[in-house]
């Protein structure tokens, strides 16, 4: 997924520790289940097998670390397809 504001190693901090609290986030595999790459902002989650992502739950955990969450790929049909997350507002938590 492509997060927005993820330029620094120390970026990946609050964001491991929000997402691999996921419950399908297989926290054995990457680093706590997260690989990152600061340079394209780009995040690849690992899920347990048999498992599918929280869509809204991921994006809700990255932007409540300080980031945006922009959006998703998959693969479909043997090619990536992108997929934006909704707007942002439905993400911020109340105080």
């Amino acid at each position: 997924m492509y997060v927005k504001g993820m330029t620094w190693k120390s970026c990946a901090i609050g964001i491991r520790v929000k997402l691999k609290r996921l419950k399908f986030v297989d926290t054995k595999r990457y680093k706590s289940g997260l690989d990152m790459d600061v340079k394209t902002q780009l995040l690849t989650l690992a899920l347990k097998p048999g498992q599918k992502p929280d869509d809204k739950l991921v994006a809700k955990s990255i932007y409540d670390a300080g980031y945006i969450p922009v959006e998703w790929y998959s693969m479909e049909k043997g090619k990536l397809k992108a997929h934006a997350y909704p707007k942002l507002k439905k993400w911020v938590s109340n105080p």
